[in-house]
């Protein structure tokens, strides 16, 4: 990936370069978020160092987040049915497996780049950010396993045998990844404000995050 202007222009057009990677090989390559993550890594880190105006993030910042939001909620297949076709449409059915795909890759790798955001702000120990960006940009806990059991239905090869490896797979990870950066959160906060009532919430969030890795 190439910076395409001068050093003037060099985060806003980092910004375009993502999503424009990113619209090209997010639904057809599981490996697009990880060519991205450095950039990813970069755009973040040169908005904190800017730092933050009111509490609102930086404007490249917010478009990437606002691109992904945007693809995930494009490509989510909850509400869908799973793909049901009449007999005598096989070819059709193929195709309809094929597309779902697509786009569950296309949804993994969207969410992927709000976390991959997130966690930078989480290193700089910003938690109110991080929560707010996870609110606003991420689907909620209910959405991503509603999608996951969602990929149950249109496994490819028409049931047979168990499989290790399932598409929906790193939803999973993700809901877990959710929950630790909200158990992380609210364990930085409570040691800030030790006066605060009950118990850390860490804990009990890795619990929640090693069941769904078990289920």
């Amino acid at each position: 990936m190439r910076v395409r202007h001068g050093e003037a222009n060099a985060i806003p057009s980092l910004r375009e370069e993502i999503c424009d990677y990113g619209n090209r090989f997010g639904p057809t390559a599981s490996c697009c978020f990880a060519d991205l993550r450095s950039h990813l890594r970069a755009l973040a880190r040169a908005s904190s160092k800017r730092g933050l105006v009111e509490d609102v993030l930086e404007d490249d910042v917010s478009h990437v987040l606002e691109w992904a939001k945007a693809m995930w909620t494009l490509n989510a297949q909850g509400g869908d049915d799973a793909g049901t076709t009449e007999r005598g449409e096989v070819s059709d059915a193929h195709e309809v497996l094929r597309e779902r795909g697509r786009k569950l890759r296309a949804y993994t790798f969207a969410v992927q780049v709000v976390y991959g955001i997130a966690a930078e702000f989480e290193e700089e120990d910003d938690d109110s950010t991080v929560l707010r960006l996870l609110r606003t940009y991420a689907p909620s806990i209910s959405e991503l396993t509603i999608e996951w059991r969602t990929s149950l239905s249109f496994l490819p090869g028409g049931g047979g045998g168990q499989k290790e490896i399932l598409p929906g797979d790193e939803l999973v990870l993700l809901i877990s990844q959710y929950l630790q950066f909200w158990g992380s959160s609210q364990t930085r906060q409570q040691q800030l404000d030790p006066s605060s009532s009950g118990p850390s919430q860490r804990i009990p969030s890795l619990l929640q995050a090693a069941g769904l890795l078990e289920e």
